[in-house]
């Protein structure tokens, strides 16, 4: 089985910040959400860091584990979303995560990794990571970047990775993650 995670949540962060451990990025929520990709701007490279365990936990929830969840976790004709038996202090969404994270994502790996990218005019020794379904790719003129981007450590549940900084302009990419199960 596989699965090929579409949406990502992305957050820049300055030089200083970017340099956190894993276990710290595995639990960076600004504003009460989990990151799947932070990055920042160095002089000569883009650096990034995946969470790819949190990636393979949101996409088993989308691919119908929240189903299977809501058939179980019901009393009578309710669904419980916030029951403090069950769920403690969380709710049915948050210890849904934590069960992906802590449990299920540990049978899965990354697969591939694919990055697609294009220039963007309007920035300026930047990086935007977008948010292109993969079937629209070619269409709004991305392409596979096979040369520039490096990724370390693939069989980590935090990947890391640098592209190099475009000269004077910007790009924009867009990751694809394929994810097996072991």
């Amino acid at each position: 089985m596989s699965i090929t995670a579409e949406s990502f949540n992305v957050v820049e962060l300055p030089i200083f910040n970017f340099e956190m451990n894993d276990a710290t990025f595995k639990q960076f929520n600004p504003n009460g959400q989990f990151v799947d990709i932070i990055y920042a701007i160095y002089p000569n490279e883009i650096r990034f860091k995946i969470n790819l365990e949190l990636i393979i936990s949101r996409a088993l929830i989308i691919n119908g584990l929240r189903y299977q969840f809501n058939r179980f976790f019901i009393d009578g004709n309710t669904i419980l979303t916030n029951d403090s038996l069950v769920f403690g202090n969380l709710t049915q969404e948050q210890y849904l995560l934590a069960y992906c994270k802590d449990n299920l994502s540990k049978l899965y790996k990354l697969g591939q990794a694919e990055f697609y990218i294009k220039s963007n005019g309007g920035l300026v020794n930047s990086v935007n990571f977008a948010q292109v379904s993969y079937a629209n790719l070619a269409n709004n003129g991305y392409t596979l970047d096979l040369n520039n981007i490096q990724i370390n450590n693939t069989g980590s549940a935090i990947l890391t990775g640098s592209i190099p900084a475009g000269q004077s302009t910007g790009f924009s990419v867009v990751p694809k993650l394929k994810i097996n199960y072991i």
